[in-house]
Formats: C-alpha cells, sequence, structure tokens
C-alpha cells in the first residue's frame, strides 16, 4: 500500500530533452547538459532522470563514487566536531552513492547527502572541481573521453546548466500547480475543506517555481505571472463564491508563465 501510494506521486513519466526553452541561458544549459563530450550530466541522468546510460544500455537507477566525502572544507568538518565518513551501500560500505533525479532538484538543497553544497549552481560546478574528477565515477568519465577529461566547465557553463535546472524545476512546479487547480475546478463547491488544501498545496508549489527562477535572475516576465497565480490562489483559498473564478484565473496566470519559459504547441 505505501509503495503504491509513492508510486502515485509526482511525475508519472520521465521527460523526453532537449525541451524548446525560451530563454538563452537556460536553452544553452540543457545544451551542455547533453552534449556527452562536454557536461555529460545526460551520461548518469538520461532526460534529467535518475537512470544511468554510457551507451551500453539502460543501467538503472544505479549507485556511483562520485567523491562527495572528499571535498574539502565541509561544514561539518569546520564545526570541529567529530565527523566520520558516510562510507555509502554496503557492507562494508564502497563510497557509492544512489544518483537523484534533478527535475525538482533545485528546490531540495542543500545537496548531497550530507548537505555539503548549499546551491544548484554550487552542485554544478562540483562536478567541476578535484573531489569528482579524482572520483571512481569523474575517473570512468576521462578513461572514455578521447582527450582524457572527466569534466571541465567554464563559470558561465556551470551558471547555464544551472539555469537549465532552475527552468527545468520551474516547469514541473508549474505542471504539478496546474493540475491541482484544475481538480479544484472540477471538485466546485461540494468539497471546501479538500478544496481548500489542494490550493494550500498549489500556493506551495507557485513559491518553489517563484524561489528557483528568482534565485538565478530568471525570466522576470514568468515570475511576475507567478505572483499573480500565487496571489489569485491563495484567495481562492479564503473564498467560498468567488473559489472557482479565482482558481480559473490563478490557471490563466500560470499558462501566461508557462509560455514565457517555453514553446507551447
Amino acid at each position: 500500500a505505501l509503495e503504491a501510494f509513492q508510486l502515485s506521486l509526482g511525475r508519472q513519466q520521465d521527460l523526453t530533452l532537449p525541451l524548446p526553452l525560451k530563454g538563452i541561458v537556460a536553452k544553452r544549459g540543457q545544451e551542455i547538459f547533453l552534449d556527452n563530450q562536454l557536461g555529460k550530466c545526460n551520461l548518469c541522468h538520461v532526460n534529467a532522470g535518475a537512470t544511468a546510460n554510457f551507451g551500453t544500455g539502460n543501467l538503472g537507477n544505479a549507485n556511483f563514487n562520485t567523491g562527495v566525502e572528499t571535498l574539502p572544507d565541509q561544514p561539518a568538518d569546520l564545526s570541529g566536531e567529530k565527523n566520520p565518513p558516510d562510507d555509502g551501500f554496503g557492507r562494508p560500505g564502497d563510497g557509492t552513492f544512489n544518483t537523484p533525479p534533478l527535475v525538482e532538484a533545485a528546490d531540495t538543497g542543500p545537496f548531497f547527502h550530507n548537505n555539503a553544497i548549499e546551491t544548484i549552481e554550487g552542485a554544478v560546478a562540483f562536478y567541476d572541481g578535484e573531489s569528482f574528477n579524482n572520483s571512481v565515477s569523474g575517473k570512468l568519465l576521462a578513461q572514455a573521453d578521447p582527450n582524457g577529461v572527466g569534466i571541465k566547465l567554464d563559470s558561465t557553463q556551470i551558471v547555464a546548466v544551472a539555469a537549465f535546472l532552475r527552468v527545468l524545476n520551474a516547469l514541473e512546479n508549474i505542471r504539478q500547480t496546474l493540475e491541482l487547480l484544475e481538480l479544484t475546478v472540477k471538485k466546485g463547491f461540494a468539497e471546501r475543506a479538500e478544496d481548500r488544501d489542494l490550493l494550500k498545496r498549489a500556493v506551495s508549489e507557485i513559491e518553489d517555481s517563484i524561489k528557483v527562477l528568482d534565485g538565478g535572475g530568471l525570466h522576470p516576465e514568468a515570475l511576475a505571472h507567478l505572483e499573480k497565480a500565487k496571489e489569485l490562489a491563495e484567495k481562492a483559498g479564503c473564498s467560498f463564491f468567488w473559489r472557482s473564478s479565482l482558481t480559473q484565473q490563478a490557471i490563466d496566470a500560470l499558462l501566461k508563465a508557462r509560455v514565457q519559459l517555453i514553446e507551447v504547441s
């Protein structure tokens, strides 16, 4: 029963990249993400998911040693308290950790199993550093690279990949919010308590979308529509007679926000 409940949540299928994004920085970030000679992100996160594929077939949701535990100056280490390393899966641990999906990564910081990195930009930059490139996984990528390079990105490329992940996150927030609001409209007046709960969850999703875009200085036009959608959804949660109308207006504002992020057919 728990498994069935968890499988019913969130996305029901993986994305298919590339997406027709509008923002030039996020669009470039997507190109880097999908470039197996540059960003190499898609090798372990196919379509920004948790599936690995190194060109030899689907490896599923695999575990990798990425060197996170060797990061210098981790906050927990700086505290002066004893901080034993987390050695991952196995008995004894093998230093590997499970690959997470990235579609909603931008609003789930701090990052990695030990919360070592605070921002999505910092998380992307990790893969350009020595800890990753000297790890088992980094060396594996270097061996497969014609130039013997693991991952080497410039600072602007790191920001671009992070911008792509921020926009991807916002698009998923919008998708989930629309699903919640459309369900509210269908329910009508009869189930007020459930409607209010759906609207509360919708507001939370909108807040996440605002946070991830604003944090990267992305798409101010979309942000304006998202702020309006949040305001309308909050009003709908406090209204009885105008709830359906306000909810529909919030849906319209979300659709306007989405159009700013991606080409919609």
